[in-house]
């Protein structure tokens, strides 16, 4: 490269023009494909930085030479990878060339120039101030009168990168991308995603599976014909074989008479290391054991919340109205399981009719619902006599069977007797009243947290519920309890008789879809029942499945009766 002074032109690849200066042979008798970017103009007095950049075809044709018009002294200076061609000639007046130390006064090489035969001239700084360079025998031609010109150096790169995420369970999949500054096309990565001295990766924006669990610093050395860098970010990846507590707890009991004792029971998941349990929803922290007991003396419903925690987190679970500490019981007589407040998924999606769309609801108080449904004795110890479809001498235990041919007036009068007799007694909680279930409660319990279409999982046995079976297409009902309970301890909520609920139905309507709390239909032309019976199929007693009852009594219609908040039918 020269900068005429005199012409104030650029001389691409010649000298001066005088016959003892050649210029680029290559040039000149062969047509050459390179580019030349000027990175900062050519002035007199001030630096000119040109970058050329060559094509592969170019490896073995160029050398360079540096003479002066001044007393020049002869030397050979190879560039590996090209054919070395001709000598270069130096001023021994005047050998300013940077960095200072390349040559020496005599002419000594000091340093080898390496230029890749597929990329561009890079890294060689010169002052030319009263220094004459020629390049001739096929080489590249750098030169001026009296003017600074210089190839721009390759500036190394600056290495940084980013993790996301950098925390969480193993197994843990980590997205590394590199932010390094001044990378182009000859650079290169080499990562070491646990610091212990080997390259895990030469991508450029790798990612990584952490299997172990640990803390974890990650290397990145990032570098380019000008040099390398490296950077290291101290326990940047932090990895655990545990996630934060998924909160849950089980009670001992949910209803009693003050004082009244509950020993809860830690039931979560992932392994928690502390814990935090309030026993009165008020936010304060009541004890820090793992299975506490606690002693409710006031009468009241009391929601109970428990926070666990580990290394990785927290988790908590807040049961709303799980405790109800009440003046007195039910009648033990009645068989009456308490059932605690919560939520569930109503409805299916299955080919059960009339049970969609599945919308959330909210059973928003504690209650308590019949072990068994009412039986035949039992309804008569109530209302006075009264004779079922199965009754008799030619069915043995008749008094145990469900109460059958009954309407649905039938049952609300057998709940009003009974909601006066024990009211008497004192064993009905002020806001409380005995009823028939709505179809929300009646489909709670009798899904008792299960999620399947019956809550004994697939279909039920004979085994395990009173339906009408290929091989029995007769029968009757069964004495109650027959059969094994469901989760939560209630018999026959699938088969023996059709159960009637509170709620009317009018067959147009559909559940909603959006969530509700304690949903109850009041008006319609019929009354819903749900279960099945000893006369249909499994499928009519899906938890989900939905019937109703047309005016009249019938053997295969009976009722289960609640002891829960007053609603009026």
């Amino acid at each position: 490269i020269a900068f005429d002074a005199q012409r104030g032109q650029n001389l691409l690849f010649g000298g001066r023009g005088t016959s003892a200066e050649l210029a680029d042979t290559w040039l000149r008798n062969s047509p050459c494909s390179r580019t030349m970017t000027v990175v900062t103009p050519p002035q007199v007095g001030n630096t000119a930085v040109f970058r050329f950049d060559y094509p592969a075809s170019a490896a073995g044709h160029f050398y360079y030479h540096q003479l002066t018009a001044h007393e020049p002294s002869f030397y050979p200076v190879p560039i590996p990878g090209f054919t070395s061609l001709g000598v270069s000639r130096v001023d021994l007046f005047n050998p300013y060339l940077q960095p200072t130390g390349w040559l020496d006064g005599a002419g000594t090489q000091l340093l080898s120039i390496g230029i890749p035969p597929d990329t561009f001239l890079v890294g060689l700084p010169f002052d030319l101030q009263s220094v004459d360079i020629d390049v001739f025998h096929n080489t590249v031609i750098w030169g001026g009168n009296d003017a600074e010109v210089a190839i721009a150096p390759v500036i190394p790169p600056v290495a940084n990168f980013t993790a996301t995420p950098t925390s969480g369970r193993v197994p843990l999949l980590v997205q590394f991308t590199d932010m390094s500054t001044q990378v182009g096309p000859t650079s290169t990565w080499q990562w070491d995603f646990d610091n212990d001295g080997t390259v895990d990766s030469t991508q450029q924006n790798p990612s990584h599976t952490y299997t172990t669990p640990g803390t974890f610093s990650v290397r990145l050395v990032a570098a380019n014909v000008g040099g390398a860098h490296t950077l290291v970010r101290q326990q940047l990846v932090s990895t655990t074989s545990f996630a934060p507590p998924v909160a849950s707890f089980e009670a001992s009991a949910l209803v009693g008479q003050a004082p009244f004792v509950v020993t809860f029971q830690d039931t979560s998941s992932n392994q928690p290391a502390s814990w935090q349990w309030d026993f009165n929803g008020d936010g304060v922290v009541d004890s820090s054991q793992q299975n506490p007991t606690h002693v409710f003396t006031a009468l009241g419903l009391y929601s109970v919340r428990l926070t666990a925690a580990n290394l990785a987190g927290a988790g908590s679970q807040t049961r709303s109205n799980l405790v109800f500490v009440v003046p007195s019981m039910p009648n033990p007589a009645l068989n009456m399981v308490p059932i605690r407040a919560g939520s569930f998924l109503m409805g299916s999606n299955a080919a059960a009719v009339n049970a969609q769309p599945v919308h959330e609801v909210s059973i928003a108080r504690p209650f308590w619902a019949g072990k068994y449904e009412v039986t035949q004795s039992g309804y008569q110890a109530v209302m006075g006599p009264h004779v079922s479809w199965f009754s008799g001498a030619l069915w043995p235990n008749s008094g145990q069977r469900p109460v059958e041919s009954v309407t649905w007036s039938h049952a609300v009068q057998y709940c009003a007797a009974l909601n006066s007799s024990e009211s008497a007694a004192g064993r009905v909680p002020a806001g409380y009243q005995y009823r028939l279930p709505t179809e929300a409660e009646w489909e709670y319990v009798c899904r008792a947290g299960t999620t399947t279409e019956w809550s004994t999982g697939g279909s039920p046995t004979f085994a395990q519920a009173n339906f009408q079976h290929i091989n029995w297409p007769g029968g009757g009902t069964m004495p109650v309890g027959s059969y094994s309970a469901n989760p939560w301890g209630l018999c026959d909520t699938h088969g023996n008789v059709w159960e009637l609920c509170l709620d009317a139905w009018d067959l147009s309507a559909n559940y909603p879809s959006s969530p509700v709390s304690d949903p109850f239909v009041s008006t319609g032309a019929y009354r819903v029942v749900r279960g099945g019976a000893w006369n249909s199929p499994p499928d009519n007693g899906r938890s989900a499945f939905r019937s109703l009852m047309p005016p009249g009594s019938y053997s295969y219609i009976g009722f289960r009766v609640v002891l829960a908040p007053v609603v009026v039918p």
